[in-house]
């Protein structure tokens, strides 16, 4: 396991080499494709990990990689470097801090709501409304999940932050209160 504060110092570098929101933007989706390829690679993982392929063989595979992907240079630069120090294991981590910092920086909030059906589109665009108004952000992703667990009503993520009113959580709540007297 990758500590923290290491994926935080590198998606912080990064962000700070970027010059403005356009290139951030960039740098991110070159982050998340790169990421997506790795986390579903086990063979590109086996030849960054295995110390039978030589740091040349390494680099080559991932710039031919990079570059099917159409990378900037500068991104290109940067994994290369992640490569050379052996810290591609933290590009899932690297990716969602950089991802936090690229929010907190264009005004957006992500948001996670589950609930135990699928929400209409009504439903979707009051909550976004809602939420809007809450964090007083212009821009609000919203990640819709259902759970049949929570049988009725919603639980809302923001950040680290969960708004609870499913009907679960009012009957376990009931249940403590009764249990304890």
């Amino acid at each position: 396991m990758i500590p923290g504060g290491l994926t935080k110092r590198y998606s912080k570098a990064l962000f700070d080499l970027c010059s403005d929101g356009k290139e951030r933007l960039t740098a991110f989706e070159a982050l998340e494709a790169f990421r997506e390829v790795y986390d579903s690679s086990a063979e590109l993982r086996e030849v960054v990990k295995n110390p039978a392929f030589s740091e040349g063989e390494k680099k080559e595979t991932i710039s031919g990689v990079l570059t099917a992907l159409k990378t900037p240079k500068s991104m290109v630069n940067f994994l290369l470097f992640l490569l050379e120090n052996d810290r591609l294991d933290c590009i899932a981590g690297i990716a969602r801090d950089f991802e936090e910092r690229l929010n907190q920086d264009l005004g957006r909030v992500q948001v996670e709501i589950t609930s135990a059906v699928e929400l209409s589109p009504a439903d979707r665009e009051r909550a976004v409304a809602a939420l809007k108004k809450l964090t007083g952000t212009k821009e609000v992703i919203v990640e819709c999940k259902v759970d049949p667990e929570v049988l009725g009503g919603v639980v809302t993520r923001i950040g680290n932050t969960v708004f609870d009113s499913s009907i679960r959580s009012q009957i376990d709540n009931m249940r403590e209160h009764l249990l304890a007297g």
